[in-house]
């Protein structure tokens, strides 16, 4: 039963666009939008006007869902952009009683080291 009350939001952020799903426990999806399907193009889809835009549709589509547990995850941020988004959902959460009972973090961008050489 427990299960069944858990949402993961997962907010991607690619060279080229923004991405916003939410899943259930399963990992069955129940809502996606992302930058440019929200009418932003080019440039402008890696705006923080699109990802503001993003993050108010996708989490007022979380509310419609009457959940109270999510389950975070933030993929391709830079550590300075993902700290804004978490700021942002946590005061949303807190705003609306919902609990957030994990967070992942996956960066897949190469650190200095890691990168091959010229």
């Amino acid at each position: 039963m427990f299960k069944n009350s858990i949402i993961s939001v997962h907010i991607k952020v690619y060279k080229s666009n923004f991405f916003f799903v939410v899943s259930d426990y399963f990992g069955k999806v129940i809502f996606t939008k992302n930058s440019g399907s929200l009418g932003f193009i080019n440039i402008q889809k890696r705006s923080i006007e699109a990802l503001n835009s993003l993050l108010e549709v996708g989490l007022k589509e979380f509310l419609l869902l009457n959940k109270r547990y999510l389950f975070l995850k933030l993929e391709g941020l830079k550590a300075t952009a993902c700290k804004e988004i978490y700021k942002h959902l946590i005061l949303f959460l807190k705003k609306n009683n919902i609990v957030l009972i994990g967070f992942k973090y996956i960066n897949k961008i190469p650190f200095n080291g890691c990168r091959l050489r010229k």
